[in-house]
């Protein structure tokens, strides 16, 4: 059995692109109850929008605080993560 060291899901829709990365969990006491934690999540927009997600915040190009692209969510993934 080996451990994935990182993965990424990305998607395309109607001009917006997202990329959601996943990395191992380093929190020694978390890591049997979630092996892997969402690392970051990046948007494209149409418009020339780009937007991260980091940490808990979502940040701008310029790394200025702003509130989610419409659709997207750290708690609502668009696929399962699956772990054996």
């Amino acid at each position: 059995s080996g451990m994935m060291t990182t993965g990424i899901y990305t998607r395309g829709q109607e001009d917006v692109y997202a990329s959601y990365a996943y990395i191992p969990n380093e929190d020694p006491a978390e890591v049997e109850k979630e092996p892997y934690i969402l690392y970051y999540i990046n948007v494209q927009t149409a418009d020339g929008g780009n937007y991260l997600w980091t940490e808990g915040a979502w940040q701008d190009i310029h790394g200025e605080e702003v509130k989610a692209p419409e659709g997207f969510s750290a708690e609502e993934l668009p696929f399962e993560l699956i772990v054996e």
